[in-house]
């Protein structure tokens, strides 16, 4: 493994304004407004530029619809079901849409190892977009370190992580909060950048109702990095710290190879003002403690990525990058640098469990 260690201050925080924020930034549409005034720049990249261009047109102009289009890949099926909890004790909140659910998992998802002794419950949240999703609370057994607000990568739902969750749980002696966007799992409608700020933002809300959020870390895999980071910018000076899983530096960057990055037509220019997740400028504005953990052999996303966002932090807090030499994109877990990282990183003294 190497490390490279880059110095954030506080900056007040204000809960409304994240509430605030999250009203006004569902109803923005990226769309390629002002984008053509960069397209008479040199013809370095012009060729992933066009073919940007004619997705882009593809999809009505949206850019946010096109990489949307290109973003998510759901599970074809729901690794679980859901139906109403029986038990009258675990009522549910009318105001905020919250209830709670039993989960039935099904034989495409894997089996929890023996002896983990991880419980779960499952609740149904409504977003602000009036969508309801899936929020899977693991707890571990005995005093937890910190609690984690997970956001899952691609292609998985909470049930085909549910195993993993209550292992990585008792391993580092951690609660994970995680939660399936919109279009995964048994969450409602279809999967979109803005549903996901929606989701992430339901889900930090419901973990300040159960007061779990003192000793929260926020946790982004893949494009889980994207919501992760968004609601970092607003709420980092009040959390312990931010982990990114193998995370990439914006909507565009993550669609290309590194050849075509370069020049000044480069498709990361010329949609510079449109291009969606865009993790590189909003990790300039997290005031806590980040890590960084990715492969060196990631296919998917390459760990240059990941160099770029620890460049882009502020100065002043201890932020590390963490490379696994070896790893791939969807393998991290299976490394003990994986583990021996976040052990070193996630706060060291357990704290007294706050019930839900």
């Amino acid at each position: 493994m190497e490390k490279a260690r880059k110095g954030g201050s506080d900056a007040p925080y204000s809960y409304a304004s994240v509430r605030s924020s999250a009203k006004v930034h569902p109803a923005e549409k990226f769309s390629c407004t002002g984008c053509e005034k960069q397209a008479d720049a040199p013809l370095a990249g012009c060729g992933w530029s066009a073919a940007l261009a004619l997705l882009v047109c593809g999809h009505g102009c949206s850019a946010d619809a096109a990489i949307g289009a290109r973003a998510f890949a759901p599970p074809e099926a729901s690794s679980y079901t859901v139906k109403p909890a029986e038990e009258e004790a675990e009522a549910g909140d009318a105001s905020s849409g919250s209830r709670p659910v039993t989960v039935a998992l099904s034989e495409a998802a894997p089996a929890v190892k023996p002896g983990v002794q991880t419980s779960c419950t499952v609740r149904m949240l409504r977003t602000l977009r009036k969508k309801e999703i899936a929020v899977f609370h693991f707890r571990c057994c005995g005093k937890r370190r910190c609690t984690l607000l997970w956001s899952h990568s691609n292609a998985v739902d909470c049930g085909l992580q549910y195993a993993l969750m209550a292992s990585i749980a008792e391993r580092l002696q951690v609660d994970i909060i995680s939660y399936d966007y919109p279009g995964y799992g048994c969450s409602t409608g279809k999967p979109s950048e803005i549903d996901m700020y929606a989701s992430i933002l339901a889900v930090f809300e419901h973990i300040v109702h159960i007061k779990a959020d003192h000793d929260l870390v926020l946790y982004g895999n893949s494009i889980g990095s994207a919501p992760t980071l968004w609601l970092a910018t607003y709420v980092s000076s009040s959390i312990c710290s931010v982990v990114l899983h193998a995370p990439f530096t914006s909507g565009v960057r993550a669609l290309l190879p590194p050849s075509a990055l370069g020049g000044c037509c480069a498709p990361s220019r010329v949609f510079g003002r449109c291009d969606p997740f865009d993790n590189r400028a909003r990790i300039r504005m997290v005031r806590c403690p980040v890590l960084l953990l990715h492969g060196t052999d990631d296919q998917s996303i390459g760990p240059e990525q990941s160099s770029e966002l620890l460049k882009n932090t502020p100065a002043g807090a201890i932020n590390t990058l963490a490379l696994i030499a070896g790893g791939g994109h969807d393998d991290l877990t299976e490394s003990e640098v994986y583990f021996s990282s976040l052990n070193e990183f996630l706060p060291n003294m357990p704290s007294n469990r706050l019930s839900a």
